[in-house]
């Protein structure tokens, strides 16, 4: 009898011990997700401010930092002076 008792209260140890690492895992697991989760909104973000500063991208304005209209009166300025010629 003594015998048995001794073996239920290994089982019943043995069961807690898997239960709080079940519980472990499951935590580990929620913190992971979470993690993820941050991560994937950073990288979201990061995608929404590269768009923005993407949209307003001229290829023909970035080296002279020129808007349309300056860009224009340079154009007109070296048709005007190739006709003098």
């Amino acid at each position: 009898m003594k015998k048995r008792r001794s073996e239920n209260a290994d089982d019943t140890k043995q069961i807690a011990d898997g239960t709080k690492q079940i519980a472990d895992d499951t935590k580990q697991i929620e913190d992971d997700t979470k993690q993820i989760e941050d991560d994937t909104k950073q990288i979201e973000d990061d995608t929404k401010q590269n768009k923005r500063r993407q949209s307003s991208w001229d290829p023909n304005s970035v080296g002279l930092g020129l808007g349309y209209f300056e860009r224009a009166k340079l154009s007109h300025i070296r048709l005007c002076k190739t006709s003098d010629t």
